[in-house]
């Protein structure tokens, strides 16, 4: 919390950035992770909006 804002981050693939070679031109993560990422951000922001 460097700006004093809690944060919660989330996303596919590896835990960190090096298994994931992050941040460089083969980064990487598996297609079954990304799809289940995609539907729970997806069923989050649903149920964020639509209070």
């Amino acid at each position: 919390m460097e700006a004093g804002i809690p944060t919660v981050m989330y996303g596919a693939g590896p835990e960190s950035l090096l298994e994931a070679n992050g941040h460089c031109a083969d980064e990487r993560a598996p297609l079954d992770e990304l799809r289940k990422a995609t539907v729970v951000v997806a069923n989050t922001l649903l149920q964020l909006l639509t209070r």
